[in-house]
């Protein structure tokens, strides 16, 4: 059953039939009589279906080849995406350094950690960055409305005051970047379904959303088949669009608690993770935490997942440039982590007690998981 299907599997495109220039017009026309109109509609129909509605059998087979040569591109080798690869840089030397030269086109990069960390205030600089750049525009994707233009733009005016010696390339600079929010994750999918369209008219360099998990943990619980179906549909799209479009995608993530029912585990059972489980963390190419220190003024970022280089910690601080990077001896690098043993269980086996525990539990356990990577 076609219909039954279509509701198991993430949408795949869609792109309307008049938009594939090799088609006959003759037959759109005749497609659209029948309410097939976009490509999903003619991947999820069987050859012999359109013979039965009276299509030739080399116009049906060279429609279906069009189809799904549209929804899966052609692969590229390996040396065609390596001198395609440029880096996008985030402006900040050492985190450079560490990605490999940047946020890697043609891939999702995640920043995950708990409120007040600077996630927001990471994406706003970036957004700032390539913008400033010239070359494109940025989509910012604002599901916590936390977005600020004033803050974008004091940022960029502190990392590039050259750039705002008139009126008219400051107005260009803000023109550069689309900013859509979303009350509701269902308002989100439809955007991703057809964000294919803003990237063409603003030749976006750059994917940003903020965040991945707010409206998913507000509308459902983290059992819900439906939030597990649209988490996977709106994953597809960004990884879609990013390969498609050889852009880096930049979403922000939340943290949460979870339990080890391992008895045999002497540190107790809570730990903090990113939210979204494992099929989200599957969909991100790299994962950037982000955490205090026991310094106010500091926080720490690592990079515990990527295909391309190893793990490394860096502290920063945020200030009205956006996120600083602040240069530290090695051996002091990791000691807020260190925490002692009995220390560690108790906060974990409080938190185990609360069935839904709190952000100041939250940040508890977090400071107290005894490894130095932070969380995973």
């Amino acid at each position: 059953n076609n219909k039954q299907t279509n509701t198991f599997f993430p949408k795949m495109s869609k792109t309307k039939l008049k938009k594939l220039i090799s088609l006959d017009e003759k037959l759109v026309s005749f497609l659209a009589g029948k309410n097939i109109t976009t490509v999903e509609d003619v991947l999820f129909m069987h050859l012999i279906e359109f013979l039965e509605l009276g299509v030739n059998l080399q116009n049906a087979e060279t429609l279906i080849q069009l189809c799904n040569t549209n929804a899966a591109p052609t692969p590229n080798t390996a040396g065609e995406i390596l001198r395609s690869t440029l880096m996008c840089s985030t402006s900040l030397p050492h985190l450079d350094q560490c990605l490999g030269g940047g946020l890697v086109p043609g891939t999702v990069t995640e920043v995950a950690g708990p409120a007040g960390c600077g996630k927001t205030q990471f994406c706003m600089m970036m957004a700032a960055v390539v913008a400033c750049r010239g070359d494109g525009g940025v989509i910012f994707l604002d599901t916590e409305g936390s977005f600020s233009s004033d803050r974008m733009m004091k940022i960029a005016g502190e990392k590039f005051p050259d750039l705002f010696a008139s009126e008219e390339r400051i107005l260009t600079l803000a023109n550069s970047v689309s900013r859509n929010i979303f009350d509701t994750s269902q308002n989100l999918l439809k955007a991703l379904e057809r964000l294919d369209e803003a990237i063409a008219k603003l030749d976006a360099k750059l994917i940003i959303m903020d965040s991945a998990a707010s409206l998913l943990r507000k509308e459902y619980s983290s059992a819900c088949i439906e939030r597990q179906e649209i988490m996977a549909q709106q994953a597809t799209w960004l990884k879609k669009w990013a390969e498609l479009f050889n852009i880096p995608v930049l979403v922000t993530n939340q943290i949460t608690t979870r339990f080890n029912d391992n008895e045999s585990d002497a540190l107790g059972d809570a730990y903090v993770t990113a939210a979204l489980g494992n099929t989200w963390a599957h969909s991100v190419n790299t994962r950037i935490t982000v955490n205090y220190s026991e310094d106010t003024r500091l926080r720490y970022m690592n990079i515990i997942k990527s295909p391309l280089v190893p793990s490394a910690t860096i502290s920063y601080t945020i200030t009205g440039r956006g996120i600083e990077e602040i240069v530290e001896e090695t051996d002091n690098v990791v000691t807020h982590h260190e925490t002692h043993h009995q220390a560690a269980t108790t906060v974990r086996i409080q938190a185990r007690t609360q069935k839904e525990p709190t952000n100041n539990q939250h940040t508890a356990v977090l400071q107290a998981q005894d490894n130095t990577d932070g969380f995973y």
